[in-house]
C-alpha cells in the first residue's frame, strides 16, 4: 500500500461525445517515490486544466539550413491544492516529503473501456500558488528533454544507424518505463562517434543523415522510421470532424517551397597509424604520485578521432633529471591510456622509489580524417521561374556517401519545388479522433470545403481542458503535413518539411 494518496477515488464526470453519452476520464500518475514505478494512484481529482503540446512547428531551420530538431514536448497542469498536497513544506501533505521536480509522470485518457496516453516524462517544477482558491501549478516536459544532457561515444565501425540511435539511449540511461520503437536503419556507417554533444543533437542528426523519422510516441516510445518505411492509415478526417469556425491555417504555396537544392557530403579516410599527440615540456611526477593528462588527437594540426589508440613501451620514457640524463626510470611506472573517440586520458603512476621527470610520451593511432567535403547541387529551374529561388542546404556530418548526397539533392529538388498544402485545425471538441493523435500518424484528410485532400501524417498537435472554464470540453488542435506519393523512389518517405507561420493562437 502506497504512503500517499486513496486507491477509491472517482476519475471524472461524463462528457458527451457525438450523440452518445459516455464517460471521459482522465488518469495522472506521479512517480513520487522516485523508483521508477508507478503506484496505481491518480492525482485527477485534483486536477483543474491542462494544456498538451507536443512535436514541431517548424520543418526547416531559418535560412532553409536543414531540417529542424524536434520541440520538447510540455505538459501544463493546474491542480486544486486547498490542502496543501502539493506544498514541499507541509509535513501534513500525504504526499510528504516527496513533493519534487525531476519525477516520472504518465498522462491518460480513459473513454470506456479504452487507455489513451496523451504524454508520458518528467515533472520539471511545482509551484503552489495563494489566494482564495489554493492552486499548485504541475510542469512536465516528454523524453526530449532527457535527451539534451551531452553523450560521448567511442568510434563505432560499419553499424547500422538503428544500432546506433540503440547505442545512443543506452548511453544517456533511457527510461525502461518509456520503453523504445526503433525500425531497421537504412544506412550502414563507416565511422560514427558522439563526442561530448547532446544525445538529442546526435539522434536527429543521425535520422536526418538518411532522410529518417525520429519522434517520441504519446506512450513515451523513442520512435525512429528509416526512410523505406511507408506508413498506415490510422483513421479519415472529413468535414464533419474539423472545427472550422475555430479558425484554421493552410500554408501557401511560397511558405513551403524549396527548388535549390544542396546536400554535403563528408567522406571519411583512415590514415595509416602514426603520432596523434606528443608531450611537448617535461614533467615532474614525486615518487608515490600519480597524474592525469589528457591529449586531444590530432593530425595535420586538426583535432580528429582515431581508433587503434594505444602508448606502447617504446612511447614512454622517465629520467630522474628534467635533461634526460640520470637514471632511466621507466620500468618504474605504471603507463595506463584509456581512449575515446577525439581525445583519451593518461594516466602515470610513479612506483619507481624517486622522483622523476616524463622526458618522451606520444600517443599513437589510426586517424579518421575528411579530407574534404562535398556539395551536391539540383534545382528546378520551372519552380524558380514562377516563384523565385528558394533554397535549402542538408548537411549533416553523418552523410558519407557522395553518391547517396547526390540521390537526395535530386529528389529533394523535386520533391520541394512543388506547393503543398499544410493544414493546421481544430478537432471538434469531444471527438474519439482526438485521444488517439500521436505524432507520424497517417490520415486520409477528405476536408472537402477546404480542398484539404489526400494522405497527411500528424507533425504537432496539443490538448485542452479546463475543469474550471466548462470541464465539458476537450480540445484538440493538430497540424498536418502532407505524405509525398513516392512509392516508386529509392529513397521512399521523407522526414520532415517546411516552417508553417500559424495564423491563429489557442
Amino acid at each position: 500500500m502506497p504512503i500517499y494518496g486513496d486507491n477509491n477515488i472517482v476519475y471524472g464526470s461524463p462528457l458527451v461525445y457525438g450523440q452518445e453519452s459516455v464517460g471521459l476520464r482522465f488518469v495522472l500518475e506521479v512517480d513520487w517515490l522516485g523508483d521508477g514505478d508507478f503506484s496505481g494512484v491518480s492525482e485527477y481529482p485534483y486536477l483543474q486544466n491542462m494544456a498538451i503540446e507536443r512535436g514541431r512547428k517548424y520543418f526547416i531551420q531559418p535560412g532553409g539550413k536543414g531540417f529542424s530538431q524536434a520541440e520538447v514536448g510540455t505538459a501544463k497542469l493546474k491542480m486544486q491544492n486547498r490542502d496543501g498536497r502539493y506544498n514541499p513544506y507541509n509535513i501534513s501533505s500525504p504526499l510528504h516529503p516527496y513533493v519534487r521536480p525531476r519525477q516520472l509522470f504518465r498522462l491518460r485518457a480513459l473513454h470506456g473501456t479504452t487507455i489513451y496516453p496523451l504524454i508520458y516524462g518528467r515533472t520539471t517544477n511545482i509551484n503552489p500558488l495563494g489566494g482564495m482558491k489554493k492552486s499548485a501549478n504541475i510542469d512536465g516536459v516528454d523524453g526530449w528533454n532527457f535527451l539534451q544532457e551531452p553523450i560521448s561515444v567511442p568510434i563505432q565501425e560499419n553499424q547500422d544507424s538503428a544500432d546506433l540511435l540503440n547505442l545512443i539511449l543506452d548511453e544517456i540511461s533511457w527510461p525502461v518505463l518509456w520503453g523504445r520503437d526503433i525500425g531497421a536503419g537504412a544506412e550502414t556507417l563507416g565511422y560514427w562517434w558522439a563526442d561530448r554533444k547532446s544525445a538529442k543533437n546526435e539522434l536527429h542528426s543521425l535520422a536526418h543523415a538518411e532522410l529518417g523519422q525520429v519522434w517520441i510516441s504519446n506512450n513515451g516510445n523513442f520512435s525512429f522510421r528509416s526512410r523505406h518505411y511507408i506508413s498506415t492509415t490510422v483513421a479519415t478526417i472529413t468535414d464533419e470532424d474539423v472545427d472550422k469556425e475555430a479558425g484554421y491555417s493552410i500554408a501557401q504555396p511560397w511558405d513551403v517551397i524549396k527548388n535549390k537544392v544542396s546536400v554535403q557530403a563528408y567522406p571519411k579516410v583512415l590514415q595509416a597509424f602514426g603520432t596523434l599527440w606528443q608531450l611537448e615540456e617535461k614533467t615532474r611526477i614525486p615518487n608515490g604520485a600519480r597524474k592525469e593528462i589528457w591529449v586531444d588527437y590530432t593530425y595535420n594540426n586538426e583535432n580528429v578521432p582515431a581508433i587503434g589508440v594505444e602508448t606502447s613501451p617504446s612511447d614512454f620514457t622517465a629520467n630522474a633529471n628534467e635533461d634526460g640524463s640520470g637514471a632511466n626510470l621507466t620500468s618504474g611506472f605504471d603507463v595506463t591510456i584509456y581512449p575515446f573517440s577525439k581525445r583519451a586520458k593518461v594516466v602515470l603512476e610513479n612506483n619507481s622509489g624517486s622522483d622523476a621527470y616524463i622526458t618522451l610520451l606520444r600517443v599513437k593511432g589510426e586517424a579518421i580524417t575528411t579530407p574534404y567535403t562535398q556539395s551536391l547541387y539540383s534545382e528546378n529551374l520551372i519552380s524558380q521561374q514562377t516563384y523565385g529561388t528558394m533554397e535549402f542546404d542538408l548537411d549533416e556530418p553523418w552523410l558519407q556517401d557522395i553518391n547517396t548526397a547526390q540521390n537526395f539533392a535530386d529528389f529533394l529538388s523535386a520533391f520541394l519545388s512543388n506547393p503543398r498544402p499544410y493544414f493546421e485545425c481544430w478537432l471538434l471538441p469531444n471527438n474519439p479522433l482526438q485521444l488517439g493523435i500521436d505524432l507520424e500518424q497517417r490520415y486520409e484528410l477528405e476536408v472537402d470545403e477546404l480542398n484539404i485532400n489526400g494522405a497527411y501524417k500528424v507533425i504537432w498537435y496539443g490538448h485542452y481542458w479546463d475543469l474550471e472554464k466548462d470541464g465539458t470540453q476537450f480540445r484538440t488542435r493538430v497540424l498536418f503535413e502532407p505524405i509525398a506519393d513516392i512509392s516508386s523512389s529509392t529513397y521512399m518517405q521523407f522526414p520532415y518539411q517546411f516552417e508553417v507561420n500559424s495564423d491563429f493562437a489557442l
